[in-house]
């Protein structure tokens, strides 16, 4: 009974992951009208499989293993239950408060604050994912602000500059499109190759599945959420950009989309949402200015619950940890 409980729980993360997820990667897509709802989640669909099988299983091997080992959790299976519960939590409270949730961080938080409760932590594994966590959002910021201050306006006035030739401007608009569904579908199947862990890694600490197996179980259940209730988290999200830059969108999703494989790779969880928020925020201070950018209340709160989240995580996983071990 209660390995279908955790099959449950795990099934259930990865459709929510999958459903969040499929808005962040094209949401551009669909508000820009490049592509339809129904094509625009087909292709998350298959990009979130494809990610998942081909680049998934060194991060789902890190999380499974890297941060705690298998021996505690298989002592005792019920420690597992959290790094479930907390993230699903996490994703509700984000829900409410509309702030892009960083799943990753709480999942790889409740494995820490496990580890910490019964004093068998891998350190040195902790230390190197705490420190791609402080870097990429920072490289990403820093990528997308040079792209913004002298890349973009050399394009724009380009642009500007093809509007009395209409032939140039629409093949020109539609080579654009193109780059802006390529990069959409590179951001799909790094976060496919990122994001499953966060769902599938107990089974393969439980030593249920392979790393193999699991990427498969998330692929399908992340493709799952994707397609039947990403459509309003994408809905949602487009309706939100009142003006959606296709320049922008190319090089936010690409640079995003290269960082998270890059991470996967590397075997290192890293948040989707995190990346790509970075991305923008890197855009806006190029375009509207620190100050400008910074006075936006939005931007403050999501900065304050990215910081504030982990730790959270980490004391709630820690206090219950405790409490299952009274007991």
């Amino acid at each position: 009974m209660e390995f279908y409980f955790l099959f449950f729980f795990v099934f259930l993360l990865a459709v929510n992951v999958g459903a969040n997820n499929a808005g962040a990667c094209m949401a551009t897509c669909f508000g820009s009208k490049t592509l339809t709802k129904r094509s625009s989640l087909l292709l998350v669909f298959i990009f979130f499989f494809i990610g998942s099988l081909l680049f998934g299983q060194e991060v789902i091997k890190t999380l499974s293993e890297g941060i705690v080992p298998k021996t505690l959790v298989k002592e005792n299976n019920s420690l597992i239950f959290i790094t479930l519960i907390i993230p699903m939590s996490a994703i509700l409270v984000a829900n409410i408060i509309k702030i892009p949730i960083a799943t990753t961080h709480a999942v790889v938080a409740s494995f820490i604050g496990i580890g910490i409760a019964n004093n068998n932590i891998q350190k040195e594994s902790v230390s190197l994912i705490i420190t791609w966590w402080l870097i990429t959002p920072v490289l990403m910021f820093i990528i997308n602000f040079l792209i913004g201050k002298f890349v973009y306006y050399k394009i724009v006035k380009y642009l500007l500059e093809l509007s009395g030739h209409s032939i140039k401007k629409k093949k020109y608009d539609k080579i654009l499109r193109i780059f802006l569904i390529l990069s959409a579908c590179i951001l799909a199947l790094s976060a496919g190759a990122n994001n499953s862990a966060n769902a599938v890694a107990p089974l393969v600490a439980l030593e249920i599945n392979s790393t193999f197996e699991a990427a498969i179980i998330a692929g399908i259940a992340m493709s799952f959420g994707s397609l039947f209730f990403g459509g309003r988290i994408i809905d949602s999200m487009a309706n939100d950009i009142t003006d959606i830059s296709i320049l922008r969108a190319v090089s936010v999703q690409t640079t995003g989309g290269i960082l998270l494989v890059i991470a996967s790779v590397a075997g290192i969880p890293i948040s989707l949402a995190e990346i790509i928020t970075s991305g923008i925020i890197g855009f806006s201070c190029s375009n509207l200015g620190w100050k400008k950018t910074f006075a936006n209340s939005n931007i403050v709160k999501i900065l304050k619950f990215w910081v504030a989240g982990p730790i959270i995580c980490i004391l709630l996983s820690y206090l219950i940890s405790l409490l299952m071990g009274n007991y």
